[in-house]
């Protein structure tokens, strides 16, 4: 309910709103989140009106708003699922700022991306074929009745049917993580070799680090992250892997590198979100354009920094869950523009959309959320 609320906010508000005789602003917070919540319910789930309309009005006598009840009770009842929505916002679900930067960077794609944000986001698993083979766990998850469907990569698959974390196979044995289907693209894209040495900047909470030690576990990894709190990071059966630091650092300094170059370095950079708009509906809500234009300069700031540390012929990807051109590709033109010993890789993946330095994977109902990648190379040596 809360989820679907957020999602919907904007045409459940355009249609709450003639019915109340005062604007929102002037109802006490806690009455108006029932009467939205409720209108949700109304609106997108198999209730009678009676009765949700009897147990809103009970609920806002517990809230201790006795004297709103009759509101709440006389709104409900006129509420119109079917009311005409006026606005673009309501029509889309999106603020007006975000709905014109999705029409203008995908011209051709935009109702498809916006459609999509408003869908329940899957349950995709990793395989970690080091523990278990693909094959094998996918006749785990027959054994236990629980439909799935192949994903982009072999160990990738995600459920048809949502299930309770304790019904999945070996989850907390660590023979599979959850993991977002196209957030598992970035560490297939590194093509890591035993033997080298991988940066993993902003790597917090670690799903991206433990990926790349299921995948590869002899490298030397670093993984950094700038905030304490969430450098915790949790991995699993790797917390005593010898040849893997985590470290509280700030990516955009230096004062944390001993000066040794990187053969890979991961930057899945802080972001808008925009791409994960299913997971976290309320970025509609409390992201503006300057929350993008404040991120896209820490995102180029980070990619300048960073490429210091790369070693002559390393790989550097870029990438984040935006689908906003100004955090994905304006940031590698920038970044190019000023920078010479740059070699664009073309990013191997056979679904999304090319673009002009990166390659942009859209949210897709029953598969992966919003993300950008492109993939760059040090010609040369660092100056």
């Amino acid at each position: 309910i809360c989820y679907g609320t957020v999602r919907h906010y904007f045409s459940l508000t355009e249609r709450l709103t003639p019915i109340l005789n005062k604007s929102t602003s002037e109802l006490d917070r806690p009455v108006w989140y029932l009467l939205i919540s409720s209108a949700y319910q109304l609106q997108y789930m198999r209730v009678k009106t009676h009765a949700l309309v009897s147990e809103s009005v009970h609920a806002c006598r517990l809230l201790g708003f006795s004297s709103a009840s009759g509101l709440v009770n006389a709104v409900l009842r006129r509420y119109d699922p079917a009311h005409p929505l006026e606005s673009v916002e309501a029509r889309y679900e999106c603020p007006r700022w975000l709905l014109e930067m999705t029409q203008r960077d995908f011209p051709d794609h935009w109702t498809f991306l916006l459609a999509a944000s408003l869908t329940r986001a899957p349950v995709t698993l990793r395989v970690n074929r080091r523990v278990v083979s693909p094959t094998e766990y996918r006749n785990q998850l027959r054994e236990k009745k629980i439909k799935f469907k192949a994903g982009l990569y072999r160990e990738s698959i995600t459920l048809k049917q949502p299930v309770a974390q304790d019904a999945i196979p070996g989850l907390r044995e660590g023979h599979v993580a959850i993991q977002d289907a196209h957030s598992q693209i970035a560490v297939n894209l590194l093509n890591l070799r035993a033997g080298m040495r991988v940066l993993d900047a902003c790597a917090a909470p670690g799903i991206k680090s433990i990926q790349m030690l299921d995948t590869q576990p002899d490298i030397k990894l670093l993984s950094i992250d700038v905030s304490a709190r969430r450098s915790k990071i949790k991995l699993g059966n790797h917390t005593s892997h010898q040849t893997h630091r985590i470290q509280v650092a700030d990516a955009t300094q230096l004062d944390w590198w001993d000066k040794t170059p990187f053969d890979r370095i991961l930057l899945d950079a802080p972001c808008s979100g925009t791409g994960t708009l299913r997971r976290n509906p309320d970025i509609k809500h409390h992201r503006n354009p300057a929350d993008i234009e404040s991120v896209a300069d820490l995102q180029l700031r980070l990619l300048r920094n960073l490429w210091q540390t790369l070693a002559p012929h390393g790989q550097l990807l870029y990438c984040t869950c935006s689908v906003l051109s100004e955090e994905n590709d304006a940031i590698l033109e920038a970044f190019c523009k000023h920078n010479e010993g740059v070699k664009i890789l073309p990013v191997e993946i056979p679904d999304g959309l090319p673009c002009t330095w990166g390659r942009q994977l859209l949210p897709k109902k029953d598969s992966g959320d919003g993300f950008y990648f492109a993939l760059l190379e040090r010609v040369g040596a660092p100056t």
